[in-house]
């Protein structure tokens, strides 16, 4: 049986053992895929080759499930792609803040620039979240999210900087200091229209702000050191 006939069998079918070859085609493809990936992340990660495997086999499943025989994309690109898609989603959940990165997150908390980085982060960390949960509400084709994940990879390391800010916001900042940040880098609102919203003086929702921007900072070195 060629490739086509086993789509056919198993897309419109719903042959199993069609499926399975598949799976057996393609496995060491994908745990390829793992390896490389786990290598160039290693510092995040403690796997071991058994746990790579199964993490590729079971990323291969949903590729194989999600493919659309119909659509002309061949299953080795769609496969490329959103194998190496599952995999970092996957990996992500053991995934460790990494020395590397954490020399890199101290730089860009210490040098000159600090506040301005920080500032930045914040106001992604925010938007992170929105759209977090925006896109779990929304119904697409996998195939259609295939361009939308092309960064991936450059977000990967950014993530770990958005997740220890998340955490500052919910965890360490008081009421007032959570409300000044999110009208401040999600609202984007000024000075004076959060000192109206709240009724409180410019220089209090000023001292505000520095509170929290200096507990995130030192909860973000306390979490990496």
């Amino acid at each position: 049986m060629d490739e086509l006939e086993l789509w056919i069998e198993f897309k419109e079918r719903y042959n199993l053992e069609a499926r399975d070859a598949l799976i057996e085609k393609y496995l060491n493809y994908c745990f390829s895929i793992g390896l490389r990936i786990y290598r160039k992340y290693s510092d995040f990660l403690n796997l071991d080759k058994e746990e790579i495997f199964g993490i590729s086999s079971f990323c291969l499943i949903k590729a194989i499930e999600n493919y659309d025989h119909t659509k002309n994309v061949p299953f080795v690109s769609f496969l490329s792609k959103m194998v190496t898609l599952y995999i970092k989603e996957e990996f992500s959940k053991y995934m460790n803040i990494s020395l590397r990165n954490q020399l890199k997150i101290l730089k860009k908390i210490s040098d000159g620039k600090k506040e301005d980085v920080l500032k930045m982060m914040i106001s992604l960390s925010y938007r992170n979240m929105v759209s977090i949960n925006q896109e779990k509400e929304k119904s697409r084709s996998i195939h259609e999210k295939i361009s939308d994940n092309e960064k991936v990879e450059d977000n990967f390391e950014n993530n770990e900087i958005l997740l220890l800010i998340s955490q500052a916001i919910e965890n360490v900042l008081n009421d007032n200091e959570r409300n000044v940040m999110k009208k401040t880098y999600f609202e984007n609102k000024k000075l004076a229209v959060i000192s109206q919203e709240m009724n409180l003086s410019k220089q209090r929702v000023n001292q505000l702000h520095r509170s929290a921007l200096d507990k995130i900072k030192k909860f973000i070195k306390q979490k990496i050191l």
